[in-house]
Order: C-alpha cells, then structure tokens, then sequence
C-alpha cells in the first residue's frame, strides 16, 4: 500500500509542476490545509520519508519560481511546519 500511496503523491506533484490552473485551485482551495488534515488523521505509516522528500521537492520547485511565494506559504504552514503530522516521525 505505501508503494501505491508513494506513487499516486508522485503523480500528483507532476501534474501541480505541469499546470498552473492546478496550482491556482490549490491555492484558492486551500488544498494544502485539507491535505495537512488528511495527512494529521491518516495513519502514522502513510508518513515516510518519501512523502516527506516530495513535499520538499515541491517547496524548492515553487520557491524557484515567480508566482510560487503563495503557494510555498500554505505548503509550508499546512504542511512542512504542522507538528501535528510530524511529531510522531523518527528523527532520521
């Protein structure tokens, strides 16, 4: 199940780096904050370091960009930054 969850998260990052509208529906929809939702209430092994690794990956490829300022925001206080999700992680 991890490895089908690993994938579908991959897939989902290339289609916000592909497309622009997509990146304003998560923006205007706050998709960050149901995701970091979805991410507190789901169970402790959906939280790997892969998916710690893409949401890192989307945050340095929003940061490279233009536009990307508000987005990066809701990524990073919804996510990157929600003890919520990370305070039950190993450290490495």
């Amino acid at each position: 199940m991890g490895v089908v969850n690993e994938w579908i998260g991959q897939r989902r990052v290339e289609l916000l780096k592909s497309s622009v509208a997509m990146q304003e529906q998560m923006l205007g929809g706050k998709g960050f904050l149901v995701i970091g939702y979805l991410l507190e209430k789901s169970s402790r092994v959906h939280i790997t370091r892969a998916v710690l690794e893409q949401f890192l990956s989307f945050a340095k490829y929003l940061d490279g960009l233009t536009h990307g300022a508000p987005l990066l925001k809701q990524l990073c206080d919804h996510i990157l930054f929600n003890p919520a999700i990370w305070i039950h992680t190993p450290a490495k």
